[in-house]
């Protein structure tokens, strides 16, 4: 139960916060979370306070179990969501080269080995080179559109009629 006194403390803890005196509004709202661990207000309060984004997530996690429709908290936790998938995203290696492929090398096989029409395989080699394959505009997107174009003229003929 909300007592008044939690109330003053979260308070004096928000004070302290505003003069950048994290430790002590620290040290209220968790007596405060000592007394009452269901109290939405002081898990909100901690979160703003605290510098870990471990402990802020734990915190906002029990503002939204105890109040899911918290606004704030729930622009926060979105908040460090994409920052946590921003710090993912940096931390995946970037591929910088092109990746090897395999070329038979036509061009320098044997002669007498060119016109031959069973000819034995030559040893393939490892070539930094493009992928042979490339990427095409998919016309998916375009055909449904059309198909829904046609739909559209097609019906709109049949109710004109």
């Amino acid at each position: 139960m909300v007592q008044p006194y939690h109330r003053q403390m979260l308070v004096q803890a928000a004070d302290f916060a505003k003069n950048g005196q994290r430790d002590p509004a620290r040290q209220l709202i968790y007596q405060v979370l000592n007394d009452d661990p269901n109290y939405a207000m002081a898990w909100w309060g901690l979160a703003r306070v605290t510098m870990s984004l471990e402990e802020r997530r734990q915190a906002l996690t029990h503002v939204l179990y105890l109040n899911p429709y918290h606004a704030g908290a729930l622009h926060m936790m979105q908040q460090l969501d994409t920052q946590q998938r921003k710090q993912a995203a940096v931390a995946i290696p970037v591929l910088t080269s092109t990746p090897p492929c395999v070329s038979n090398r036509i061009s320098e096989a044997p002669t007498s080995l060119r016109n031959i029409p069973y000819a034995p395989p030559w040893e393939p080699t490892v070539d930094e080179c493009q992928p042979t394959t490339s990427i095409r505009p998919s016309f998916v997107p375009l055909l449904v559109a059309l198909i829904v174009l046609a739909g559209i003229l097609f019906i709109g003929g049949v109710a004109f009629w």
